[in-house]
């Protein structure tokens, strides 16, 4: 459930619906979930109409809305990609962290990784055997 089921037009139902699925497939196998929050688009200008990501943009806060709750729900952690790289003035995702409107750069890779190293710092350790 991420930008690329968005450009699909992929609704949110089917993609939460498609998440649980996983998600009780890897419970029944004893092993913990990590639910991500899809990153913002880019609005940078470009060829991609407006109307086309502003439908894009709605469906990723969909899944936003579903996984949390997924989350909240089954017990799995939260691995927020959207927060970081979020321009809070204009709703959208910061330029400088992409190479176009969907495609994270080195840079917003960076902010992601260092953003799921400090969850999984805090994650229990389980002891393989």
């Amino acid at each position: 459930g991420g930008t690329n089921d968005a450009w699909a037009v992929i609704g949110a139902s089917e993609v939460k619906k498609n998440t649980l699925a996983m998600v009780n497939k890897a419970h029944q196998a004893g092993i913990g979930t990590v639910v991500v929050l899809p990153p913002p688009i880019c609005h940078g200008g470009g060829e991609i109409p407006l109307d086309f990501m502003q439908k894009m943009a709605d469906l990723l806060g969909q899944y936003r809305e579903e996984f949390r709750e997924l989350a909240a729900v089954h017990g799995s952690e939260l691995l927020d990609f959207y927060t970081p790289l979020l321009n809070r003035e204009t709703g959208w995702g910061q330029e400088e962290y992409f190479v176009d409107a969907g495609h994270p750069n080195r840079r917003g890779y960076k902010v992601m990784a260092e953003t799921a190293v400090e969850l999984f710092k805090r994650l229990p350790l389980r002891r393989l055997l």
